[in-house]
């Protein structure tokens, strides 16, 4: 019998699969090309640019990850936007239907 899975499971698989590195990525990207360039200024706007893009490939895969255990769209976009990985429901349904591919 397969165990259901918890709002608080889902809600940390995106979590570390998605903002922790977005958050890492940002702060790891400034601080080297602060270092590199001597200039701060801009550094976070690129840091952003490529937390974004990271962001952009990895919340499908974790919407994917979801809906293949059964998650329903209401829950998950109710999970994902308390945890700010989505925004509004029409990118969950897109994904869903594969309208979207899990990399744009």
């Amino acid at each position: 019998m397969e165990k259901k899975i918890t709002d608080f499971q889902i809600s940390m698989r995106g979590q570390l699969m998605v903002n922790l590195p977005v958050t890492i990525i940002i702060v790891v990207t400034s601080i080297f090309l602060s270092d590199m360039l001597n200039d701060s200024r801009g550094t976070i706007f690129v840091g952003c640019v490529f937390g974004w893009v990271y962001w952009k490939i990895m919340t499908p895969k974790w919407v994917q990850w979801a809906t293949n255990r059964g998650v329903d769209i209401e829950r998950l976009y109710r999970i994902g936007k308390s945890g700010l990985l989505v925004w509004n429901r029409q990118y969950i349904v897109d994904i869903v239907d594969k309208k979207k591919k899990p990399w744009f």
